[in-house]
């Protein structure tokens, strides 16, 4: 009996001791400390949201910033553009306004310069006037061309009195339905005009006037009347058609007239100058 009280003795007595060398369980951290740490979590996230906020506010103030010196730049942009744009058009304005004092002061220049007898051309029956005038930079350029111009405005003034006779010819020697009659004088009066155009015409007046960097010729021009009649009679006779028919009328009988009374002229004048 006794020993088996010991053996229980001993049995709790080696319980114990493997119950105090085992280790004991970590007891639960405190209530606070866990409040402690969320609360400086939570000051954390409150700081670093206070810092964002302030950086939002700064880029926010320097967008507007930005704003407003942009706008202030189109601003002064656009009043920098149309102020020279406001000076360029009033400088063109003033050139224009120079360029055309320029043309006056010229054409009035030209217009005092303007010989007396070109712009006055007195009527005469025994000749045809043409009056030209023509610049250059060139000088016998200038007087060629107004040569040129001066023969051009002669032929057309002399191809309408030819014109003009012929159409009277045939008016007297048949019927309008001759068609002959009118295809010949068509001829005859192109023929006369070519004529007219080789030569026969004299140079009655000339000037050269400098005018700025370039010469204007003033020429006079004419053609004896006379010359024409005897042309027009001479191609008349040679035409078998209108030779036949024309020569019978009363206007070419006129023709023929105006011719010898114009040759009988011009003896007398040469007989007066002849005795002077």
């Amino acid at each position: 009996m006794k020993n088996s009280n010991n053996f229980k003795l001993f049995v709790l007595s080696a319980t114990l001791v493997l119950v105090g060398c085992a280790t004991p369980p970590k007891p639960p951290e405190p209530v606070d400390s866990q409040k402690a740490s969320d609360a400086a979590v939570q000051k954390l996230a409150a700081d670093l949201n206070a810092v964002l906020n302030e950086q939002a506010e700064k880029l926010r103030m320097f967008e507007s910033l930005s704003l407003d010196i942009k706008a202030q730049i189109e601003r002064l942009s656009v009043i920098e553009v149309k102020t020279p744009l406001i000076d360029r058009r009033a400088q063109e304005k003033q050139e224009e306004a120079a360029r055309d004092a320029e043309v006056q002061k010229v054409v009035q220049n030209t217009v005092s310069k303007v010989p007396t007898w070109f712009l006055n051309t007195e009527a005469n029956p025994d000749f045809v006037y043409a009056n030209a005038t023509e610049s250059s930079p060139d000088i016998q350029l200038s007087i060629d061309m107004a040569m040129l111009s001066g023969k051009r405005q002669l032929a057309q003034s002399l191809g309408e009195m030819v014109s003009t006779r012929m159409t009277d010819y045939a008016g007297q020697s048949t019927s309008n339905d001759d068609g002959a009659v009118s295809k010949e004088v068509e001829r005859v009066t192109k023929s006369v005009i070519a004529d007219v155009q080789v030569g026969g015409f004299q140079r009655e007046k000339i000037e050269v006037i400098a005018n700025g960097k370039s010469f204007r010729t003033y020429v006079r021009l004419s053609y004896a009347t006379a010359d024409l009649k005897r042309i027009m009679a001479k191609e008349i006779q040679k035409n078998e058609v209108l030779n036949t028919k024309v020569r019978r009328t009363k206007a070419f009988e006129e023709l023929e007239k105006e011719i010898e009374l114009a040759k009988e002229a011009k003896v007398r004048n040469k007989s007066r100058t002849d005795t002077e």
